[in-house]
């Protein structure tokens, strides 16, 4: 029989999530050009702790809540999701899950929704995975293009300049 502390603990690895803005909400305006962000995050870390990773690396300053689709499709009834850990409906499964309980790995397509009233949507694939060394996580390793600000600046009238289009 085998002792149990003699069996070595899995250590945590790395996975690089490559982040792609895709501008078509209506609500948003649209970028210039790509606009990428990867992030690598532990395994051990949660789901709730790469929303935040993303919400700095796209420079959106005032929180809401957000959900990831595992199938890679916005809206998805089918697909298993992890919501904001507020306000959760019963299908839901929250984003306070460690990386590692979600089971997918490279080469896998998440479709990550930011704001439920502007739909700031992300298409994340892991791109690449590695051990955990000594480094903190999660970090921004890539970025490419310019995000546009999550508001529109108001206008003379208390509007957004895009209202006037």
């Amino acid at each position: 029989m085998q002792d149990s502390w003699n069996v070595p603990k899995l250590l945590p690895r790395v996975l690089a999530f490559r982040a792609t803005l895709v501008a078509d909400s209506p609500l948003i305006p649209k970028p210039a050009g790509k606009v990428i962000r990867t992030i690598a995050i532990r395994d051990d870390q949660t789901l709730e702790q790469l929303h935040e990773a993303l919400r700095l690396a796209f420079g959106w300053d005032d929180p809401h809540l957000y959900c990831f689709w595992l199938s890679g499709k916005f809206w998805d009834r089918d697909s298993v999701r992890y919501a904001a850990p507020f306000e959760l409906e019963d299908d839901e499964l929250s984003t306070r899950t460690p990386i590692s309980e979600v089971e997918v790995g490279k080469g896998a397509r998440i479709a990550y929704l930011f704001d439920y009233g502007d739909e700031w949507r992300l298409l994340l694939e892991i791109t690449d995975d590695w051990p955990a060394g000594d480094e903190s996580y999660p970090m921004l390793v890539e970025a490419e293009g310019t995000p546009p600000p999550q508001y529109q600046p108001l206008d003379e009238d208390g509007d957004s300049d895009s209202d006037s289009d």
